[in-house]
């Protein structure tokens, strides 16, 4: 029998952040000098407080660490694909 009261919950810890997907996603293709437009596969994920953002270009599949708080770039990598 229900009784509508919530037995569990599971949550995944995310982070927090003062910037937007948005934003984040605009300091990668910034950096790597291209707009959105031109990339494929662009997926943008927020993990501890640092958003996670790749994408491919051009042959290239690029990775970006982006500061959730201030949005400086923490890591990034550019790989032949």
């Amino acid at each position: 029998m229900s009784d509508g009261k919530i037995l569990d919950v599971d949550k995944d810890y995310v982070g927090t952040a003062t910037i937007t997907a948005a934003t984040a996603k605009a300091k990668a293709f910034a950096h790597a000098g291209i707009s959105e437009s031109q990339a494929t596969k662009v997926e943008v994920e927020l993990d501890k407080g640092v958003y996670e953002v790749s994408f491919k270009y051009n042959g290239y599949e690029y990775e970006y660490e982006i500061n959730g708080s201030d949005g400086s770039i923490i890591n990034y990598e550019k790989e032949l694909d």
